[in-house]
């Protein structure tokens, strides 16, 4: 199979190339991948609201996991902390359904709590820190796979600032 035009430009960071390219792409019919490639020449210019909207038409159209974190990411960036929650709880909940792995949860549910936190949610971030605490330990105890000890520092770094901000 040929690769697409603008493939080879958004692998080489041409992003004036590759977005010209993308452009003439998405006018041609609107796909996850063309999708994917104009949000990421966004996000690397700097341009996060232009990223937005291409997200959202990706996650209408394919809401993995990935593409799910990715709009939470630039939601929480824009100050849209209410999408932003409500994205990252939808990814835990595909994250966790069937088999969970509890290591590629834990950044999740950090960057959920860091929202928490900016909405004044306090109980609910930190439920999210204590949660990220025992996932942690639970991994180290079991010697699982990237499991790491020195990590619940951070764990523990990230509780410490909700009660911080509590005053706590």
């Amino acid at each position: 199979q040929v690769p697409a035009a603008w493939e080879e430009p958004l692998a080489r960071h041409e992003w004036d190339k590759a977005e010209l390219l993308l452009k003439t792409a998405l006018a041609n019919g609107e796909t996850a991948p063309v999708l994917r490639g104009l949000a990421t020449v966004y996000r690397a210019t700097g341009r996060m609201d232009a990223a937005d909207p291409v997200l959202e038409r990706l996650v209408a159209l394919d809401g993995s996991i990935t593409n799910l974190e990715d709009l939470a990411r630039i939601k929480a960036s824009l100050g849209f902390l209410d999408r932003a929650e409500s994205l990252y709880r939808r990814s835990l909940e595909l994250r966790m359904a069937g088999n969970p792995d509890l290591l590629a949860s834990i950044p999740i549910r950090v960057r959920l709590a860091q929202v928490l936190v900016s909405e004044k949610k306090f109980p609910e971030a930190e439920q999210e820190g204590y949660t990220v605490i025992a996932l942690r330990t639970r991994a180290v105890s079991a010697n699982l796979p990237g499991a790491n000890q020195a990590d619940l520092a951070g764990d523990n770094a990230l509780l410490a600032r909700v009660f911080q901000v509590q005053k706590k």
